[in-house]
């Protein structure tokens, strides 16, 4: 559990964070409407298409998916964490074994089931890192199935890039986290491991594995949305967004300050 001291109480005018009702959110990716390229996620009201209504893939992306042959892969970073995502994979591994499938764990840490061989997304993002981040995502490209993009804390609106390891590499992301990704990620494009016990979800990958066709029903929102890093457009870009909001003159006359910042940030 997170908490903000009660001595900041009082002291700031405005917030600049991850959560959506901040006065300056910060995005770790934004999903834009491909009919006009506007801006529609993060948000707290978003209207999705519903995936009935979604055409199936076109060939490019059946071609795209064609190689992969590897259960599923999760870089991380921090093996203890205060939600103990790392129990859930320990136990999924475990449930994947049946279905003769695996997980590879890698990165800067491999903190499950460490494996001897040295993968392209092998201590990528490490001082010393002997791989590039391009190699280690074209490998996952047309490699895995699934990307485990498991957060380190159930946070309000805390969804990190992890999504866009998954969605630019054509894996479908199992997302594990405190947030309603209906807020953030098209219908039909993640599974939520939140919503499914370790052998339950063990069970659809290896449905969704075995039935090409319902795995690819998880690429239908590529007709309709893109999903982007943030940095890409000065629209989007965190610090410029903040650089406008504070030279705007229309808050020159306006009074705030949190009073009590610690109901802001409740966890």
């Amino acid at each position: 559990m997170y908490s903000i001291s009660a001595v900041y109480d009082g002291f700031f005018n405005y917030t600049f964070a991850y959560k959506l009702d901040s006065d300056v959110p910060w995005r770790f990716f934004v999903v834009r409407n491909k009919t006009d390229n506007k801006v529609i996620v993060p948000k707290n009201d978003v209207k999705w298409m519903d995936v009935s209504d979604m055409e199936p893939i076109g060939e490019e992306i059946k071609r795209k998916l064609q190689s992969k042959n590897q259960a599923a892969i999760w870089l991380v970073s921090h093996c203890h964490t205060v939600n103990n995502r790392e129990d859930f994979v320990v136990k999924l591994v475990t449930e994947l074994e049946s279905y003769n499938l695996s997980i590879m764990t890698t990165g800067s840490q491999r903190c499950v089931y460490p494996y001897e061989e040295i993968t392209p997304c092998s201590y990528w993002n490490t001082p010393n890192g002997t791989h590039s981040k391009e190699i280690c995502h074209k490998w996952i490209s047309s490699t895995h199935y699934f990307y485990l993009a498991f957060e380190n804390a159930m946070c309000e609106d805390y969804v990190t890039e992890k999504i866009l390891i998954a969605t630019k590499n054509f894996a479908v992301p199992i997302v594990f986290g405190g947030a309603d990704y209906t807020k953030f990620l098209p219908p039909g494009s993640y599974i939520n491991a939140s919503d499914l016990t370790p052998k339950e979800l063990a069970s659809l990958m290896n449905e969704l594995i075995q039935d090409k066709n319902k795995y690819y029903e998880y690429f239908k929102w590529h007709r309709y949305y893109s999903i982007h890093d943030p940095t890409e457009s000065a629209e989007t870009d965190g610090m410029c967004v903040l650089c406008a909001f504070l030279n705007n003159a229309k808050y020159d006359s306006v009074s705030s300050v949190y009073t009590r910042l610690t109901w802001f940030y409740k966890f």
